[in-house]
């Protein structure tokens, strides 16, 4: 329809312009229209380039719209992302059938995306976050993007730091907002991945004993404070202080439970072992700061606290 409108503007001005004020002068004319021709040609270039939003802003011709029914990748929980049907959209929130079954769930729409199709290339470059489909489940892992070779993307996931290599239409390229909660969950693992690297040194000739209190790793990279109950060979039974069922462990899992008298300081940047704010399981921090009882400490979560002698244990 606006193109139309230009077309009658060019004749009727070409009429009441070319012929009043130019006369016969075929040059002028002939300027004139090819600058009337240029102006129809750009206005119409800008029509079918963009459309304009409720807001006044124009939207990029090639943003998809995401429909009833169509299968989608949309924000689980936290930083999880699965595929899914539409089932309904209402507002700023689509309700998402999980294609692993689960019950239906609404979610925002800036956390919905479109699947991407079978020879799409995203926009994404080195170093950006973005959602990547590494298994054949229907799970997208966060992920950073390390290497670009034609269609093959390498990325490293955020969840454990592994990496892939995945084709072109298993990237998703994400929101600023999404992007930045990825990045920030990325920093953590790569934090702890450096700090579960490490071990506490045991002496060899350690030997716990009824009634010591202990630290003693639960499971792997998780040690938690408790007291020894029995000793039998190399396996020590442990009553954990958070009220957990007793359970027996290798003699090189146990460690005595600091003593401010003899302990030894970090250097800044070594890792160590924290007693926790609240709760039994001590946590992975990196020393920030050494002081003369006490030391700073960084968490994975990049908050920072102190913790006095006595209630750290190095790492190596």
């Amino acid at each position: 329809m606006t193109e139309k409108l230009y077309i009658v503007w060019i004749g009727k001005t070409k009429n009441l312009l070319f012929d009043r004020f130019l006369g016969e002068n075929s040059m002028l004319k002939n300027l004139c229209l090819l600058a009337l021709i240029l102006t129809f040609v750009l206005g119409c270039g800008y029509l079918s380039t963009g459309e304009k939003t409720e807001t006044g802003q124009t939207a990029p011709a090639d943003s998809k719209k995401i429909g009833l029914g169509d299968t989608v990748v949309a924000r689980w929980s936290g930083n999880s992302f699965y595929e899914g049907q539409v089932q309904t959209i209402d507002g700023g929130k689509i309700t998402i059938g999980w294609e692993d079954g689960s019950s239906p769930t609404k979610v925002d729409e800036s956390d919905v995306y479109p699947l991407p199709k079978v020879g799409a290339k995203p926009d994404v470059a080195v170093g950006d976050m973005v959602l990547a489909k590494v298994g054949s489940s229907t799970y997208w892992n966060g992920a950073e993007i390390t290497k670009i070779d034609g269609e093959v993307y390498a990325v490293k996931t955020v969840e454990n730091a592994e990496s892939a290599n995945v084709d072109a239409n298993k990237i998703i390229k994400i929101s600023p907002a999404t992007a930045s909660n990825l990045k920030e969950k990325a920093g953590s693992t790569d934090f702890l991945k450096d700090a579960t690297s490490k071990k506490p040194t045991i002496p060899s000739d350690y030997k716990p004993k009824v009634g010591d209190k202990v630290l003693a790793q639960w499971a792997a990279n998780s040690w938690w404070s408790g007291k020894v109950t029995k000793v039998v060979g190399d396996k020590t039974t442990i009553a954990w202080e958070d009220g957990s069922k007793p359970s027996a462990v290798d003699r090189g899992s146990v460690m005595a439970y600091p003593d401010p008298a003899g302990a030894k300081m970090p250097s800044e940047g070594q890792f160590v072992l924290a007693k926790p704010v609240s709760g039994s399981k001590w946590v992975y921090a990196q020393t920030v700061a050494v002081k003369d009882k006490s030391i700073e400490v960084k968490h994975a979560s990049g908050d920072t606290r102190t913790v006095k002698i006595g209630e750290f244990v190095l790492l190596n």
